[in-house]
């Protein structure tokens, strides 16, 4: 299966600093030397609770944050060495939608010329009656109607705001659209309509999802591929059905023990972790769970969550 985005031990750091002359005390390892590839069509998931560095791996993936190290190929170009002119080039490619909808759209401006200004700054179309067009166009093939092409964003409800934003994502054809927690402000209802949405896009379109979210009931409807992360590191990759089926990592079967239970009567074990998560400012050694790990062993300090030599993109611990 052919990879669109491929990423290769990324890391992200920022520097605390303090004092009158402003010296770095520390460093905050956001992200710190992680794998994982999209392949071509398909949907990958970061996981993960809040704080783990899921939305600042993927905004360092795309260069919306500048990667302190790592790789990341993008059809078989390293996004890292691309001049300014190349990279806004790439940003064709490679479209965002964000968690809060109505913050992604400017309230003095109608939903038409939301839809639009990626045309307008691309260079791609200046014609008015061809962008009108356009607009509607996208309108209806993100389930809005045309005659809101003139509407402003208040007039809207939540969803159809997001339904807006994943509209402007697509204008331009990109061939990547990452969702930063896309359905996690909206009503359960509404979050099942954008995910059949953003489903239907991808086999209209061809797109290549990375969705980011804490909630796996809802991962596990869209994703093809999970990647969980803890404290900036991956803690395991695998198919969303194997994942689900048989975690490996005690971390991933902490966060699936709190899925509620698809029937009353099936019985399960809910998995409580104790204790804090550690500052990024100071991670632990070796596996960054193991303070609250409840398999923990003395060499959980020294060595990290290990990687099948079969498949580089799998991680499980070292105790299973």
């Amino acid at each position: 299966m052919t990879a669109l985005l491929t990423v290769r031990g990324l890391k992200k750091h920022f520097p605390v600093v303090a004092g009158l002359m402003r010296r770095q005390v520390a460093t905050v390892k956001a992200v710190d030397g992680i794998d994982f590839t999209v392949p071509q069509g398909k949907t990958v998931g970061l996981v993960g609770e809040s704080g783990c560095g899921k939305s600042t791996a993927a905004q360092a993936s795309i260069r919306l944050l500048e990667p302190t190290a790592g790789e990341v190929i993008f059809e078989g170009r390293n996004l890292a060495d691309l001049k300014a002119e190349e990279l806004q080039s790439m940003r064709r490619e490679i479209q965002v939608v964000f968690q809060d909808p109505l913050l992604s759209l400017n309230p003095r401006k109608t939903v038409g010329d939301a839809l639009v200004e990626p045309l307008r700054y691309h260079g791609i179309e200046s014609d008015p009656d061809a962008l009108h067009a356009g607009a509607c166009e996208l309108l209806e093939l993100v389930g809005l109607s045309s005659n809101a092409v003139n509407r402003y964003p208040h007039e809207f409800s939540g969803g159809q705001l997001q339904r807006i934003c994943i509209g402007r994502a697509i204008a331009l054809r990109p061939k990547l659209v990452i969702c930063d927690e896309a359905v996690s402000a909206l009503d359960i209802s509404v979050q099942g309509q954008i995910l059949n949405l953003l489903s239907d896009l991808q086999k209209e379109l061809g797109l290549s999802f990375v969705f980011i979210s804490h909630d796996l009931s809802v991962v596990r409807h869209i994703c093809d591929h999970v990647v969980v992360m803890y404290l900036g590191k991956v803690m395991e990759s695998a198919p969303t059905e194997e994942l689900f089926a048989q975690p490996r990592h005690p971390y991933t079967q902490a966060l699936l023990s709190a899925l509620p239970r698809a029937h009353p009567n099936k019985k399960s074990e809910r998995i409580l972790l104790k204790g804090e998560i550690p500052s990024p400012l100071n991670p632990p050694s070796g596996c960054p769970f193991r303070t609250r790990c409840p398999y923990a062993e003395p060499r959980c300090a020294q060595t990290p969550p290990t990687q099948e030599p079969s498949d580089r993109h799998k991680y499980h611990c070292i105790l299973t």
